[in-house]
């Protein structure tokens, strides 16, 4: 946290591979992973708003995407507060092993 120097998760970009069995791939993937105790506080949002300007103002890059399980409601409300559409290309993730109740996974894209 900006006003105590906390550590309250990360927000950030990755790039993945062709090879990487996500669908679109390769591409820039937005992500964000924050201590539970910070989630409701809008941190997500805005610091994935930074990410995705910057990808395409500083990248140049034609899209961004990002990922979560489907039982990942707040992820995916993160996403729609951003811009981002479900492409409806489900998968499974690859990490994943089979039959794990989170497997199945959402991408959600926004275009530049």
């Amino acid at each position: 946290m900006k006003s105590s120097g906390e550590f309250i998760g990360f927000i950030g970009l990755h790039e993945l591979q062709a090879e990487s069995g996500i669908p679109h791939a390769p591409l820039i993937e937005a992500g964000w992973r924050l201590q539970a105790r910070h989630w409701g506080n809008g941190y997500a949002t805005e610091g994935a708003k930074y990410a995705i300007r910057y990808t395409f103002e500083k990248l140049d890059a034609p899209a961004v995407y990002a990922f979560t399980p489907l039982q990942n409601l707040a992820s995916q409300r993160v996403m729609i507060k951003i811009g981002m559409t479900n492409t409806g290309d489900d998968f499974n993730y690859p990490k994943i092993p089979a039959g794990h109740a989170l497997e199945r996974f959402c991408l959600y894209a926004i275009a530049r």
